[in-house]
């Protein structure tokens, strides 16, 4: 047996956590004949944060194997401990991993980007991209597999995207859960591809499991050679709330398979529920991966803060996925999906009518970007007061921590270079204003 390619990290036994950041894991391998785990990393408890875990691969060569072949960049296992480890993974890159099995044997591969067994905690804030799954028979999860995890487990403000399989048959192109208990919210689910489930697959072959709950989640352009390109739920059946799932694809079957009890989301396909609509979100750009939604998509407050599913509760997160407040008004209704929309223009009149036209580019930066303004005309348009035009740069919080322009509001264009390379990475706010109108801009410093 072949494990933790880049790190052979604790016993998987061993009660106590181990802690890994800011490392580069890449370019490791983990390979035996019967059975192998974690190219990059295995361990057991362990809290694992900043990382950058990129194209490690795990395989096995023959068929007999026993725990056959799992988790291309990490392998987190409680083995069969009667209580699970705990597992912290939170803004990690992991991508590009490979698990691929040479094993006849079904289901001998799990996880091309994550393998986790008999774990709790949360996963939170990663980039899970380009995995790959690979075997000659069957295998689960091309970006995560769970395997035997409770409610205790938490998946939160997670991309997803572009994980897939090469050969065989594949449960799973995003994540997969068996006989573990799910819980999703704000995350990002798109671009995977499998067999069954192109973005989710939960399998609850024991039927003792529970309910799994999939809370303001994006889950959108993933595909299944079969059935369930969003969602396939297998002996189970998940709560839905405040998601939107949208442009999946299914070659065999439907884009939602087995069975589901949906409120305030927007389903493609018309799905009946309290809250519920079918209309394009109008993502601003899908084409290039931004499942952002502008404020005036029909997903714009239309979500609801709580809701009732039978005996279960619900609750909106009270940030997306990003870290902007939700709802980013106060008193209104939250977003559906992920993201919640920041409307960039706010005001005495309607963001259609405003004089004062804002744009910040580069963004997402990380040294400096150029924040461009056209006003035209200052006295007809921009309300009572104006002719002085000010703009400053906020933390997310609302403290304000420089100042950026003062200067007459005469009708015409400008532009100016904001040096960032001070800033920690994070979330800030630009705001400008003349007049009544105000505008702001989100601002992301990578």
């Amino acid at each position: 047996h072949a494990e933790g390619g880049g790190s052979a990290l604790a016993p998987r036994n061993d009660p106590n956590s181990i802690v890994i950041r800011n490392k580069n894991i890449r370019n490791n391998e983990a390979t035996g004949t019967l059975s192998a785990s974690g190219g990059g990393i295995t361990c057991g408890n362990a809290i694992i944060c900043n990382n950058s875990i990129v194209n490690n691969t795990v395989q096995i060569t023959e068929s007999g194997s026993i725990y056959k072949c799992s988790g291309g960049g990490i392998f987190a296992s409680g083995s069969d401990n009667p209580e699970p480890f705990y597992i912290k993974l939170t803004g990690n890159v992991i991508s590009g991993n490979k698990s691929l099995s040479g094993s006849n044997d079904e289901w001998n591969g799990y996880g091309g980007g994550i393998s986790l067994y008999n774990v709790m905690g949360i996963m939170k804030n990663n980039t899970i991209t380009e995995n790959e799954i690979s075997t000659f028979n069957k295998c689960l999860g091309g970006g995560i597999v769970c395997m035997y995890s409770d409610t205790s487990l938490l998946i939160e403000g997670n991309i997803i995207s572009h994980n897939y399989f090469s050969n065989g048959q594949s449960l799973g192109g995003g994540l997969m859960f068996y006989n573990a208990s799910a819980r999703l919210v704000n995350n990002m689910i798109y671009k995977n591809l499998s067999t069954k489930g192109g973005g989710l697959y939960i399998w609850d072959e024991d039927g003792g499991n529970g309910i799994a709950q999939i809370i303001n989640n994006t889950i959108a352009e993933n595909e299944a050679d079969d059935d369930g390109g969003a969602i396939y739920n297998d002996n189970t059946v998940s709560y839905v709330f405040n998601t939107i799932i949208w442009d999946n694809e299914s070659n065999g079957g439907d884009d939602l398979s087995g069975d589901y009890e949906i409120r305030y989301s927007d389903i493609e396909g018309d799905f009946t529920g309290e809250g519920n609509i079918d209309e394009d979100p109008e993502f601003i750009d899908p084409d290039n991966d931004d499942f952002h939604i502008p404020e005036d998509s029909p997903c714009a407050i239309k979500g609801m803060e709580v809701v009732r599913i039978n005996d279960t509760w619900l609750y909106c997160p009270v940030t997306d996925f990003e870290g902007d407040p939700r709802p980013w008004e106060a008193g209104t209704l939250p977003d559906m999906g992920a993201d919640e929309v920041f409307n960039p223009i706010v005001g005495i009149r309607n963001p259609e009518q405003s004089e004062l036209n804002v744009s910040v580019y580069p963004n997402p930066c990380s040294n400096a970007t150029r924040l461009r303004y056209l006003i035209h005309d200052p006295s007809a348009s921009l309300g009572t007061g104006s002719g002085y035009l000010i703009s400053d740069l906020y933390m997310i919080s609302g403290k304000k921590i420089r100042e950026l322009v003062r200067q007459e509001a005469t009708p015409s264009e400008f532009e100016l270079e904001i040096d960032v390379s001070d800033l920690p990475a994070g979330v800030y706010l630009i705001k400008i204003q003349t007049g009544d109108v105000i505008a702001l801009k989100k601002l992301i410093v990578q």
